[in-house]
């Protein structure tokens, strides 16, 4: 079985190839530019001393500070949790109810 066998086959071959190097070459020779580095956008913003290192002041010194922990009260969250497991079993308690009578009523 030839590759190629009418010279319509022939013609889209050739074609094809050349449509697609012709694109290959554009792209590499004028598409896909980048600059590396990118340039910067936005403002330039001043952060302190433009001349670092060469200052004969130095930093003043921070102190540590503590800072106190505010605990809450172990009893509080437990009746909290309690509370609130209550209240979602009583919830889960009235809806497998509804459900059971729904169950029941249902003709066999």
């Amino acid at each position: 079985m030839a590759f190629l066998q009418t010279t319509y086959e022939k013609k889209s071959f050739w074609t094809t190839a050349f449509i697609l190097l012709a694109v290959l070459l554009l792209l590499f020779f004028a598409g896909l530019r980048y600059l590396d580095p990118p340039p910067e956008n936005g403002i330039l913003i001043a952060f302190g001393n433009t001349d670092p290192g060469n200052s004969l002041t130095l930093a003043p010194s921070i102190q540590a500070t503590t800072e106190e922990t505010i605990v809450p009260d172990e009893s509080f969250l437990t009746e909290t949790s309690y509370s609130l497991i209550n209240i979602y079993l009583g919830i889960l308690l009235i809806i497998l109810l509804a459900n059971n009578s729904k169950d029941a009523s249902a003709p066999s």
